[in-house]
């Protein structure tokens, strides 16, 4: 049986759960295994806890979305499951220092053996003390950068290991050949690590943030 590619979207909100707008990180999943798995649930656990380190208090998560898309219509979701989240951001911001605006992300890329690397972009993360503006007005990462931080992001891929493997499944690089979404994998593909890479400015107009509650598809969090 080919493995097929999931995408697994994990929706935060800032200020609490009752919040209007979220925004969403996105990791692409290779397996065999069908999203009624019940590996499914330990691997969706142990990556929001460890997005839960990476976030500040002001960041709630409110849910997974687990999905797979069809080869006939890659627009539409061919499977769908919904997992409820309850975790709080416990990045705390020290004194003296101020939470950066949603706008500001972190930018970390996504290491492949070979080919084009990827990027994730964690909203809700920098505080004032992470970043420095140098010439030319262009914001940067602080050297050395937070070690607990830096530690967290490099770890993420060696610490969620043990539920990949229950589910005999790799984060990967989605491949897209001629607009359609292939399952055909080789492991050159697959994220070996996480690793940040500077500091980047995200509209929140962006097609992962500008999303009212009530407009996720999948209703309202409580």
């Amino acid at each position: 049986m080919a493995n097929k590619i999931w995408t697994l979207k994990i929706y935060k909100a800032y200020g609490g759960r009752t919040a209007d707008r979220l925004w969403s990180n996105t990791y692409d999943i290779s397996t065999e295994e069908e999203v009624t798995s019940p590996a499914w649930l330990p691997l969706i656990d142990v990556i929001a806890t460890r997005e839960v380190l990476l976030h500040s208090t002001n960041c709630h998560m409110m849910r997974a979305v687990l999905s797979t898309l069809s080869q006939e219509n890659p627009q539409q979701p061919e499977t769908l499951r919904v997992v409820e989240l309850q975790g709080v951001g416990q990045r705390g911001i020290p004194g003296g220092e101020i939470q950066l605006p949603l706008d500001i992300a972190l930018k970390v890329k996504k290491t492949v053996a070979y080919g084009r690397s990827g990027t994730l972009f964690y909203r809700g993360v920098l505080h004032s003390g992470d970043v420095e503006v140098g010439a030319g007005g262009i914001a940067t990462l602080k050297a050395p950068m937070d070690g607990n931080l830096q530690n967290n992001i490099t770890g993420f891929i060696a610490q969620i290991d043990t539920q990949l493997a229950a589910l005999g499944a790799n984060i990967v690089m989605r491949p897209v050949i001629t607009g359609q979404v292939t399952p055909i994998l080789d492991d050159s593909r697959i994220v070996q690590a996480l690793a940040p890479s500077g500091v980047s400015l995200n509209k929140r107009n962006h097609r992962y943030f500008d999303k009212a509650a009530s407009d996720d598809g999948v209703g309202v969090g409580t």
